[in-house]
C-alpha cells in the first residue's frame, strides 16, 4: 500500500478523481437552493442601491441586522463580472480548486514525501461538503478558501510585519464573511 501511495501516477489519478467528483457534486448542488441564498442576493443588490440592506426597495431606510457585509460584497463583486448566480458559483468552484492546490502545497511544506499528498487527496474523495456549498449561494466555500489561505501564509511565509498585516486583513475579511 505504501508503494502505491508513494507513486506519482497515484497522485495524478487521485487528482483527476477529485476533479471529476467535484464537478459532478458541484453540478448537482447548483440545482438546489441554499435557504439563505435570496437574503444574500438581495443584500448584494442593496449595494447597487448604495445601502447595506436586503430591504433596499422600501421607502424607509431599513438597515441589515442579520448578517455581516463580507459575503454580500463578494456576491456584488461577482455580479460586476456577470449578473447571475452562476457567476458566484463558478468563482466559488475555482476557489475550491485553488484551495486544494494550496492545501497540497501546505502538506508538501511539512513533508515532501508524496505519500502525504496522496493521503490528503484520498481522504478528500468522500468529503464532498465544501464543493457542495461551492454550488450554492452560501459563504462556506469562500470561508474555507480564506482559512486555507490564512494557514498557508502563516506556516510558509517568513515572519515579518507585512506577513502579519496581510494575515490581519485576511482575518478581518474572514470575520466579515462569516
Amino acid at each position: 500500500m505504501k508503494k502505491i501511495l508513494s507513486n506519482s501516477k497515484t497522485f495524478y489519478v487521485l487528482l483527476l478523481l477529485n476533479f471529476f467528483i467535484s464537478i459532478v457534486v458541484f453540478f448537482i448542488s447548483s440545482k438546489a437552493e441554499f435557504p439563505d441564498a435570496n437574503s444574500y442576493w438581495y443584500m448584494a443588490e442593496g449595494f447597487k442601491h448604495n445601502t447595506f440592506s436586503s430591504w433596499y426597495f422600501l421607502p424607509v431606510h431599513t438597515p441589515e441586522t442579520l448578517r455581516t457585509w463580507g459575503y454580500p460584497i463578494f456576491i456584488y463583486l461577482c455580479r460586476l463580472i456577470y449578473d447571475a448566480p452562476e457567476t458566484v458559483k463558478i468563482i466559488q468552484l475555482l476557489m475550491y480548486f485553488s484551495g486544494i492546490i494550496i492545501s497540497l502545497k501546505l502538506v508538501a511544506h511539512f513533508n515532501k514525501d508524496l505519500i502525504f499528498r496522496n493521503l490528503f487527496l484520498l481522504l478528500l474523495l468522500p468529503n464532498i461538503q465544501i464543493v457542495y456549498y461551492a454550488g450554492q449561494i452560501a459563504s462556506e466555500a469562500t470561508s474555507v478558501f480564506g482559512l486555507i489561505l490564512f494557514f498557508y501564509l502563516w506556516y510558509t511565509k517568513k515572519d515579518n510585519w507585512p506577513k502579519y498585516i496581510i494575515l490581519g486583513i485576511l482575518s478581518f475579511i474572514l470575520f466579515q464573511i462569516r
